[in-house]
């Protein structure tokens, strides 16, 4: 990044080429740097000098950051979540016990208070829960179910302040899988129209 030509060297080479001056293994880093100054000056035709990043892999590399910030941003909020709904609902985090995906989401920021969930009929919840995508008919009849057996429904003082915070933190996680999703595509084209991307995958866990 500052503009230096920059080598590696083996370990080892660098240790052989030190015996030629003293023989104690004592550590010395003002020797060490001498010696490996003196390797480069004598024998540099030896070595290929590290090349700077393509402006594909800084882009690339970019990418994976932005992609890990997301995914752990997405992690402290779902956090904040489930421990709103421990204070408040603990039965929807029976039913749903993982919020990372949509569903679960859009479900609570339609019906984020368990007193008028189950206050609902069959047929009103039916009609309020009819524009969530991928809720079967027959998983809204076990959810609602599961809600009316499991919930405890007590006067709670705060339950108007955290079922909000509870939605806000749910369109929080929405909003954040949506840019994961994108960031994942950035990474995934990036990757494969890269020149080295056959490199790339013959590195185990790459």
């Amino acid at each position: 990044a500052a503009g230096c030509t920059v080598y590696t060297l083996n370990p080892l080479s660098e240790t052989r080429f030190n015996q030629r001056y003293k023989v104690s293994a004592k550590k010395d880093d003002r020797f060490d740097a001498m010696n490996l100054a003196l390797i480069l000056f004598s024998e540099r035709d030896r070595f290929v000098p590290v090349q700077e990043s393509s402006p594909e892999a800084r882009t690339l590399l970019l990418h994976c950051e932005t992609l890990d910030d997301l995914i752990r941003e997405r992690t402290r909020t779902m956090n904040q979540l489930k421990a709103s709904l421990m204070r408040y609902f603990p039965a929807f985090l029976g039913f749903f016990s993982n919020l990372k995906p949509c569903l679960p989401l859009h479900v609570l920021t339609a019906f984020p208070r368990p007193g008028e969930l189950c206050a609902l009929t069959d047929e009103e919840f039916a009609h309020r829960a009819a524009g969530i995508t991928q809720f079967s008919m027959k998983r809204k009849a076990a959810f609602l179910k599961f809600i009316k057996e499991q919930a405890v429904i007590f006067e709670n003082p705060d339950e108007a302040g955290l079922s909000m915070r509870a939605v806000f933190l749910a369109r929080q996680v929405l909003d954040l899988n949506a840019m994961i999703g994108d960031a994942e595509d950035a990474v995934e084209t990036t990757y494969k129209t890269h020149r080295l991307a056959a490199v790339f995958a013959s590195v185990p866990g790459a």
